[in-house]
């Protein structure tokens, strides 16, 4: 139209001075919290649009693009700036240096070779992001959407127990698997929304006692996903799984152990965990007792036999705060003898042992075992509750007082 300047953005050629085409964008785009800086110049081409291949001609490049084997391109793939290179993105951004830096981890994070020459021109090198900062996510778009008022596709850095966006439901799956899938709906499962809001407390909890969060989050993840990473051997397992047997030359035992049964002191079971033989008590002793602290919190103190000695009692008083009670076998004892504690979680086992489907490990999985054994449990406490007691109730030769 006559009269009226078009409003189109102009991209200055490679070679061009910044002077001579004004030195700032037509249009703001901000970043989003954790994105990656090649996720922010994808979105700014499409906010100019343009093809990413065009923006990116802006800067001089260093390496190739990250591929797959197959020859497509990564979703991880990150871009390392020199500072002629992050001048010339907070320009074509129209935001602020300050504010590129809080929210692109990867701004400021220089390597050798991302210089450019002399000259002084924007340079910007390949890498992987997992290589640059960490694991990385695909964002969610309508978190997108909130923010900059379109959903379109972006890429973040994301911790292993920052998957889950608490605001819209949907876990976020890695940008380095190649898969077809962007998210996974968790609106029909709010418990793992209620968990990821859960985890912030924790992680502050973790990091007022001096703890890592990701050495929290490892050993969570080693005791949900353990079940699960069994099954996924299940298809190549035989009668007898090699890797669920063992052989402990102590207690000359060939395949599975049920030697870790945690009892009240009425001699209840609490946790059952049935391992390889070969699996010493104090190595496995570490996940039940992280099971045992999430299911029973109110219990602090544990007695044990001397093998749970050592260091185990140090990390159980200081990641779980749990106090362990090593109760050792008299030394000048010979023979059987009834040792304080310790005869409550015998007499369990021995209870245990009189289902007859205990008398031998028949079972392929070691969850089969230890289901059994909950239900050998289950059926001693439910002949508890329904059998008839000797003495008549109290209540029997209890009277009621006339009312006044």
């Amino acid at each position: 139209m006559r009269g009226r300047e078009a409003t189109n953005p102009v991209i200055r050629p490679r070679g061009e001075r910044r002077d001579a085409w004004g030195g700032q964008g037509a249009f703001r785009v901000a970043p989003l919290r954790g994105e990656t800086t090649f996720s922010l110049v994808c979105r700014l081409a499409g906010r100019y649009g343009l093809e990413e291949s065009a923006l990116r001609s802006q800067w001089q490049w260093r390496g190739s693009r990250p591929r797959y084997p197959g020859g497509g391109a990564r979703a991880d793939a990150e871009m390392v700036l020199n500072v002629a290179g992050r001048q010339l993105l907070a320009d074509l951004c129209r935001v602020d240096k300050a504010v590129l830096a809080r929210a692109l981890p990867s701004w400021e994070h220089e390597e050798s070779g991302s210089e450019g020459e002399s000259s002084g021109a924007p340079t910007a090198l390949w890498r992987v992001g997992g290589a640059v900062v960490g694991p990385v996510a695909l964002g969610c778009r309508l978190c997108a959407a909130r923010r900059s008022g379109s959903p379109v596709g972006w890429v973040r850095y994301a911790a292993r127990w920052e998957r889950v966006c608490v605001r819209h439901g949907r876990w976020l799956v890695d940008a380095d698997a190649g898969q077809k899938l962007e998210l996974l709906d968790l609106r029909a499962m709010p418990d793992v929304v209620v968990a990821q809001r859960r985890w912030s407390g924790v992680a502050r909890r973790a990091v007022r006692g001096g703890v890592d969060p990701e050495a929290v989050f490892a050993l969570a993840y080693a005791v949900v996903a353990r079940w699960w990473e069994q099954a996924l051997h299940w298809e190549r397992e035989k009668v007898w799984p090699s890797e669920s047997r063992g052989y402990d030359a102590g207690k000359k035992i060939n395949g599975r152990k049920r030697h870790l049964l945690v009892v009240d002191t009425r001699g209840v079971p609490l946790m059952v965990m049935v391992t390889p033989a070969d699996l010493h008590d104090s190595a496995a002793a570490k996940e039940i007792l992280f099971r045992l602290r999430l299911t029973h919190p109110e219990i602090t103190i544990v007695w044990a036999d001397s093998a749970y000695a050592g260091k185990l009692v140090t990390w159980a008083k200081r990641h779980l705060n749990l106090t362990i009670k090593p109760v050792s076998r008299p030394k000048d004892a010979a023979g059987f003898v009834i040792v304080p504690r310790r005869w409550v979680v015998e007499r369990s086992l021995s209870r245990v042992m009189n289902a007859r489907r205990h008398a031998r490990d028949y079972e392929r999985l070691v969850q089969h075992s230890e289901a059994l054994i909950t239900w050998a449990a289950v059926t001693l406490m439910t002949r508890r509750l329904t059998r008839r007691s000797r003495v008549p109730p109290a209540t029997s030769r209890l009277q009621l007082a006339p009312s006044v």
